[in-house]
């Protein structure tokens, strides 16, 4: 059963709001491009696991998808993918990479070869070693008892050919193809029979993973160095993606010519742009700058008929943006 579904990362939905307001001629629009390529095939990669963990009886296992914890309050681990049973807990490190993919035990990196070309990564077997060690100091910081974890990379990626440094000999143990996660499963259910989670157990796992999940929302405007002066400020057209539209008597009209479309309600996606851009927290000033209204008292009914959660007074109000309402 699942029981986190997986959905778009915060990360890439960011990467997506700074581009749609990001200049064509902007120098750094090349690298987020790229960057977003390769997190919408990182992403297509786990979610094609999907498929083969559907066939697995829902009542024998609970599904987290893009689990992001601490266990010191201080450095956060996230899993692609943890399944959860009363006998053993199985965590999925998804790559999605192509071409050639060397592990090299000496070095520990990954090297990707593809058209000639060669990159290189730190060593996901390594990663998946230390979330283990991570979830284990978890589980003993919320007092539940020590149960086998059991770890894979899973290459999603067909047409991908593997090879490893002649001593690397736990990349045979640890990485393996898709294909295979339903045979290692069985394998494990073999292995581990001894019930270590009562169903009260899980109950109370599954109520804790939920509430300590912390969504990560990285400052890519550091990271990339633009400015936020750089950034196009307005209601994009959710059909041409035209910025910005423009309100009149309550409706937004898109400023293409060519296109004309009208909404009551695209500033919502806006909304979203701006928490994702700019951070969570919010006042009327910001947002009438934001949405380009001249009008405080339409910004004052916009942002009120969202029920944001709030603190202050008056123009000193500031409104929190929640998780919930960035959800696509």
């Amino acid at each position: 059963m699942i029981k986190k579904p997986r959905t778009m990362p915060l990360s890439i939905r960011k990467l997506q709001a700074i581009l749609r307001r990001l200049p064509y001629h902007h120098p750094m629009r090349a690298k987020l491009e790229e960057d977003l390529r390769k997190r919408l095939s990182g992403q297509k990669g786990e979610a094609s696991l999907d498929y083969i963990l559907s066939f697995l009886p829902e009542e024998d296992y609970l599904i987290f998808h893009g689990l992001r914890l601490t266990a010191d309050g201080k450095y956060f681990f996230q899993m692609d993918t943890l399944l959860v049973s009363p006998y053993f807990l199985l965590n999925l490190e998804a790559k999605n990479l192509r071409g050639e993919l060397y592990f090299d035990d000496v070095i520990k990196q990954l090297v990707q070869r593809v058209d000639g070309d060669q990159k290189t990564y730190a060593d996901p077997i390594i990663q998946v070693k230390n979330q283990v060690v991570q979830l284990n100091r978890w589980l003993r910081k919320n007092k539940f008892a020590q149960i086998p974890i059991e770890s894979h990379v899973v290459n999603t990626n067909s047409n991908t050919h593997i090879s490893r440094s002649p001593t690397y000999d736990e990349c045979s143990k640890k990485v393996i193809q898709s294909s295979q996660i339903y045979e290692k499963i069985k394998q494990y259910e073999k292995i581990h029979h001894n019930e270590k989670l009562s169903k009260r157990d899980l109950r109370g796992l599954t109520s804790c993973l939920l509430k300590q999940h912390t969504p990560h929302i990285p400052d890519l405007l550091t990271k990339y160095n633009i400015q936020k002066e750089e950034l196009k400020k307005g209601v994009h057209c959710p059909k041409c993606q035209a910025i910005p539209m423009i309100r009149s008597k309550g409706i937004w009209t898109c400023s293409n010519h060519q296109c004309h479309f009208e909404s009551k309600i695209t500033h919502i996606e806006a909304i979203k742009d701006y928490a994702l851009i700019y951070g969570r927290t919010i006042t009327v000033k910001q947002l009438r700058a934001f949405l380009n209204i001249k009008s405080r008292y339409t910004a004052n009914r916009i942002i009120k008929s969202l029920n944001f959660p709030f603190e202050g007074k008056n123009k000193w109000r500031v409104y929190t943006i929640p998780f919930a309402f960035l959800d696509p």
